[in-house]
């Protein structure tokens, strides 16, 4: 059967807890990076920008990101700014969509 709304969600949330768990923020969450597998089980893809807490390797002011997808400080800080946060909106985005 095919799974819910809320159970790609949980998926999705779990995962995400998981990375910022181990200090890492994806900063690219978006339905691109959400794949679906066998047995509807999510994968979180496309850490290539991820950051990992309290290791600045962006250049201040740099943007990366999906701009539709980025929360709106990215866009005055730039990459630097991001935290939990930035993953949080993005996955209110996700869950809007």
């Amino acid at each position: 059967s095919h799974p819910t709304r809320r159970d790609v969600l949980r998926q999705i949330l779990t995962g995400v807890e998981d990375a910022h768990r181990n200090n890492i923020i994806h900063r690219d969450l978006k339905p691109d990076n959400i794949l679906l597998g066998k047995e509807y089980n999510v994968k979180i893809i496309d850490f290539g920008i991820a950051k990992f807490k309290d290791k600045n390797i962006t250049v201040a002011g740099q943007w990366l990101g999906t701009p539709l997808y980025m929360a709106p400080e990215l866009f005055v800080e730039g990459a630097s700014a991001a935290d939990a946060r930035t993953d949080i909106f993005a996955i209110g985005h996700l869950f809007y969509e």
